[in-house]
């Protein structure tokens, strides 16, 4: 064990391989040579003769720690985590091998159990910085502002390596201290000027602070580090869509992203085989009218969609030769983004009092708003024709609608220009909370229910409408119910935002009141976007301009998004 505590492996190897010609069974000859297998990268080897020194017999703790270590390497983490509890049983004062087994209990995914395992080790060394930093990572979503105090004691015993003030500048970010944040990720790129996650979080930390033009010299400097950076250049697009006026072309970053979802669609379909009859119906709609309107490319799909709308569907699917996938493709892949034609001069209404609704926001508990005539008569008609013309519908729902997103292409100078004016008319709400999606939802005519229930992980949600009143056939329904219960912030995304049962029974238990707004066009709902909230019953009349659409802008962060 001297020897190899020295590095001098061979010699020990030597003398282990003497005693065990002496006596076969002997434990510690057995476990060095395992431990020396094991560094070797030899698992199996070294799984087999720390197991034939345990068999031998030896009650010495750290024998069953180096063969948790080996079965930890095996990816064996249960069996690594009963060595670890034999070895504890043994001699409960073993600093590193609780740390092993926290390492062990990671990988079962018992995060709670890891970080108390980490937490002995560290109550029997206060040194442990490997502790520290394992719990802090282990801490940085569920705890973050715990797992800042442990970085800390990681940078004070070790000085801190880049990635290390990386992760609490990360943790920092997630408690929504941004200023300190940015310092952190000053810190890291100091460190390593290439860090390219540090560059990206330090821009999405300075959005947060309101420093829109040093967010976008972060985002170039990703880009500029890896030009196909995902992350960069979709919040370049984001940063472009709330803020015009730092020049970002937002126009070529929405065409990548129209591309990159079109390709994407094109190669489920192709996968797939079948197309959902509710979409065939709105693009047979929606390519009569871009053909009524001269849009000639789109002459093959129309017809093919034709043939599709005759055919009988099957679980509401419609099952598709090669040459259709190819032509559906081809039409697809010319997209459409409607240019507004119309010199919209300002898109909010100047005749609503918007101190009012500002303050009326403010004071309510819960805060809901109800804004009839949003928009200017020529921002509502340019929006509507965006929305009717543009071919950027790409994401499919099981209750029969389709949605158009800012990262997949649904981006005009209009849709900025609202989210701009609403900061000027009303930034006692929006000062602070950046734009952070972006879409609109096209339902067809008779659906029934639109939207499940959910919460939305934003700080406030601008729900409105342009169909005109007369396509909605029931006047009292047809827009918006919200419950006056938040979403609790302890729930994941997953729960508060795809789990409607578990929220009409918490809605339930709180004996949660709501509010019915009824469909208007040109009627929008301001609301606390944690609130729950679901689309009401649908009846509208039959063909493509009377199809419900309601655009959606969600500003700032309130609940989770893990």
């Amino acid at each position: 064990m001297a020897f190899l505590q020295a590095g001098q492996p061979e010699k020990s190897r030597v003398l282990c391989e003497g005693l065990l010609r002496q006596n076969p069974r002997h434990p510690d000859a057995l476990h060095i040579l395992g431990i020396l297998a094991h560094r070797a990268g030899q698992l199996d080897d070294a799984r087999r003769l720390i197991t034939d020194a345990v068999a031998a017999g030896s009650r010495n703790a750290s024998i069953h720690t180096s063969l948790g270590n080996v079965l930890q390497d095996m990816k064996q983490s249960k069996h690594a985590v009963e060595s670890y509890d034999r070895a504890l049983a043994l001699k409960p004062d073993l600093a590193e091998t609780h740390y092993r087994r926290g390492l062990a209990l990671e990988a079962l995914e018992r995060r709670d159990d890891a970080v108390g395992a980490y937490g002995r080790a560290i109550a029997l060394n206060p040194q442990f910085a490997a502790a520290y930093y394992k719990r802090a990572l282990a801490l940085h979503v569920a705890a973050p502002a715990d797992a800042v105090a442990d970085y800390d004691r990681v940078i004070a015993l070790t000085g801190g390596v880049a990635e290390m003030h990386y992760n609490r500048a990360s943790a920092l970010q997630n408690i929504e201290r941004h200023d300190d944040a940015v310092a952190g990720y000053d810190r890291a790129i100091a460190l390593d000027a290439n860090f390219t996650a540090a560059h990206f979080n330090r821009g999405n930390a300075l959005v947060r602070l309101g420093r829109q033009g040093d967010a976008l010299e972060s985002y170039q400097r990703v880009l500029a580090l890896d030009a196909d950076h995902p992350g960069a250049r979709k919040s370049l697009l984001w940063l472009g869509i709330a803020n015009p006026s730092l020049g970002i072309d937002v126009a070529s970053l929405a065409a990548e992203a129209c591309a990159a979802k079109a390709a994407q669609n094109a190669r489920a379909l192709a996968a797939a085989k079948t197309i959902a009859a509710f979409r065939v119906r709105h693009d047979l709609e929606q390519s009569a009218y871009l053909l009524a309107q001269g849009r000639q490319e789109l002459q093959g799909a129309h017809e093919t969609m034709k043939a599709l709308q005759a055919r009988e569907p099957r679980g509401g699917k419609i099952y598709l030769s090669d040459a259709e996938i190819d032509t559906i493709n081809e039409a697809r892949r010319h997209i459409l983004r409607h240019e507004i034609g119309v010199d919209v001069v300002e898109c909010l209404n100047p005749q609503n009092d918007w101190n009012a609704l500002e303050a009326q926001y403010l004071s309510g508990t819960p805060e809901i708003v109800v804004i009839d005539n949003l928009l200017t008569g020529p921002a509502l008609l340019a929006l509507r024709q965006f929305c009717l013309a543009s071919t950027v519908w790409r994401t499919e729902y099981d209750n029969h609608y389709l949605g158009a997103f800012a990262d997949d292409g649904f981006v005009s100078p209009l849709l900025s220009r609202i989210a701009e004016e609403l900061l000027e008319r009303m930034p006692r709400i929006f000062f602070g909370h950046p734009l952070e999606h972006l879409w609109g939802f096209k339902y067809d005519s008779t659906m029934g229910r639109g939207i499940n229930v959910h919460a939305d992980f934003a700080r406030i949600n601008l729900n409105f409408w342009i169909t005109p009143d007369e396509a909605n056939l029931d006047p009292a329904s047809g827009g918006l119910v919200i419950h006056d219960a938040p979403a609790p912030k302890s729930w994941s995304f997953q729960e508060y935002n795809n789990d409607p049962e578990r929220i009409y029974a918490f809605l339930a238990e709180r004996k949660a009141g709501k509010l019915v707004v009824p469909y208007r066009c040109n009627r929008a709902v301001l609301f606390n976007s944690n609130l729950f909230h679901e689309t009401d019953a649908i009846h509208f009349k039959e063909s493509y301009e009377n199809r419900r659409i309601n655009i959606t802008y969600l500003f700032g962060r309130g609940l989770s998004v893990s």
